[in-house]
């Protein structure tokens, strides 16, 4: 990965002059830090002190605060400018109007980054907030210093156990395969620890707050070229940079990483409340789902459905279709599983002659072997995990979703082992699914670990799991340029409207009102600038645009 340079050079789709990442390596990944603002009374620096320290941050850290001489047993600094040596990464946890001589007092002394947790640095509608957040805008602008936040809670890095966050409990977590970023700083702990009691663990869960400088396309740029990173899980309030973030989506979906997402304003309120709160602007949602189904961004409606995705995915294998076949103990859930799917819009091909004779042997008698399959009490796991193979090798079938909860207080499955082995014998993916949504203990984590594939509350779930079949594009001189599908032409202008207002915001002007006009005009001219953008992010990164991971791109170094 990059060093600590401020930005990632570009490809043929920017200007010479712009660039559309900027580095987050020093604020994930710093090897020193300093806590500003330390202090035995104060909630966050304590915690954070101490979760650093007992959970085994390998790094150097540094105390200041002009108030403290000692905090916890280690000498407090005056100020980052008394330091001995500089830090890479500093923890600003300082009330709003400390922050502009903290940040400037970072940059003299070659902090390579640092992250901001106060608000009011430019949220909310009060004018001290307001100029605040100017002048930190115009600082990132010019500075070299990298800035995560404003009006954040910090980061987990977990393999590099720097935890910058204020929650002990979710630092006890053993690292993981998925990413968290989230725009709200106090949602994600939440959201974490209630995937966590699923199973799901983690790689780095950021808090982006007001995003000035170090934004979401940043931070997604970054976690999926991590190689332990395999899913991204975006909580969005607004997108403030399109383009880098199309860009970013198009890697995540080249590079086979599916992005889970669920957004805010959808009405005018939720628009309302959230610049409120974070000075973000939503944007025009039906562009936002345009932008979503061209690089296979897998949008949510609930936290709770983007726990149970989450948890579907889990298992790294990608459908190479959307047809499933369901294995079930009940007459009656498959009667609603054929309401899901119609509700759903599943697809529930049926069985080969040739699967059905090989099934009905293992079926209780007087039940005819169908999709969805009522197969009745199956007598062992042995024969459970047969009869899922079984329907995995129908060449109808993409994934195999068996419906069995997982063993209640007190009672056990024994070996798992057959249910393990299932997985060597077909290439498809496949999950376990519950009638209702079950309560799990530790025993039902390792029963879950053990068998190699997820357990989900709610069969609906897999109607994003179906969806997300692999959509790799070959890289330049493979013989396929790897263009995208076109969207419905309504979604398109809004995603174009959207990209030109973008660019109309960054150089000071007015945003388009509307397409239509006179040829010449501002506002067209500016559409026109937006449908070409958008033109250039249907292609898919491609080896030699300077922005690629392992063939696909490559980071200037």
């Amino acid at each position: 990965m990059q060093g600590q340079e401020r930005n990632v050079p570009v490809t043929e789709t920017a200007t010479a002059t712009e660039s559309l990442f900027r580095s987050a390596v020093s604020t994930l990944t710093a090897k020193s830090l300093a806590i500003i603002g330390a202090s035995e009374r104060a909630r966050w620096p304590s915690e954070i002190f101490k979760n650093l320290r007992e959970f085994g941050y390998p790094g150097r850290i540094v105390l200041v605060n002009p108030r403290q001489k000692e905090v916890y047993g280690q000498r407090c600094f005056p100020s980052l400018r008394d330091l001995p040596e500089p830090v890479e990464h500093a923890l600003v946890i300082v009330p709003a109007a400390a922050v502009a001589g903290v940040l400037t007092a970072a940059e003299e002394t070659g902090v390579g980054s640092a992250t901001v947790y106060a608000s009011m640095l430019g949220d909310g509608d009060e004018p001290e907030s307001k100029a605040r957040g100017a002048w930190l805008t115009d600082f990132t602008a010019t500075s070299r210093l990298r800035v995560a936040g404003p009006n954040c809670m910090g980061a987990y890095s977990y393999r590099e156990r720097l935890f910058g966050y204020p929650n002990a409990d979710l630092c006890r977590l053993a690292p993981g395969p998925v990413a968290c970023i989230f725009q709200s700083g106090g949602l994600i702990q939440f959201w974490m620890k209630a995937a966590a009691d699923r199973g799901l663990r983690y790689s780095y869960c950021i808090t982006s707050g007001n995003e000035p400088d170090l934004g979401l396309a940043d931070y997604l740029n970054f976690v999926i070229d991590d190689p332990h990173t395999r899913q991204v899980v975006l909580f969005v309030e607004g997108i403030r940079r399109p383009q880098a973030f199309m860009h970013a989506a198009g890697r995540a979906l080249a590079m086979g990483k599916p992005i889970l997402a669920i957004k805010t304003g959808v009405t005018s309120q939720s628009r309302a409340a959230s610049q409120s709160h974070t000075g973000a602007i939503a944007g025009d949602y039906a562009a936002y789902l345009a932008m979503c189904e061209r690089y296979g961004i897998v949008n949510h409606r609930s936290l709770d459905d983007l726990v149970e995705t989450a948890l579907a995915f889990e298992g790294g294998r990608l459908p190479k279709g959307p047809r499933i076949a369901f294995v079930t103990t009940s007459g009656a859930t498959v009667d609603l599983l054929y309401d899901y799917a119609a509700a759903e819009g599943a697809a529930m091909p049926d069985f080969t002659d040739e699967t059905k004779a090989a099934l009905l042997p293992m079926m209780q008698e007087g039940i005819a072997p169908k999709n969805p399959l009522d197969v009745g009490i199956p007598s062992t796991l042995e024969v459970a995990a047969k009869i899922c193979e079984t329907a995995a090798r129908d060449p109808n079938i993409d994934m195999v979703a068996w419906a069995s909860p997982m063993p209640r207080k007190g009672e056990t499955w024994g070996d798992v082992a057959p249910l393990r082995q299932l997985l060597t014998r077909t290439d498809k993916p496949v999950v376990g699914f519950g009638r209702v949504i079950q309560q799990l203990n530790d025993d039902h984590l390792a029963t879950q670990k053990a068998t190699g594939f997820p357990f989900l509350g709610d069969a609906r779930a897999l109607r994003h799991r179906a969806a997300q079949k692999p959509r790799r594009r070959k890289c330049r001189g493979s013989g396929d340029r790897g263009r995208a599908h076109r969207l419905p032409g309504r979604a398109e202008d809004s995603l174009a409207q959207h990209l030109a207002q973008d660019r109309g915001r960054r150089r000071g002007a007015r945003p388009a009102k509307s397409r239509r006009g006179a040829s010449g005009g501002r506002g067209a001219r500016r559409f026109r600038a937006g449908r070409a953008a958008l033109r250039t992010h249907r292609r898919f990164p491609r080896a030699g645009d300077g922005v690629g991971h392992r063939g696909h791109c490559r980071r200037a170094r």
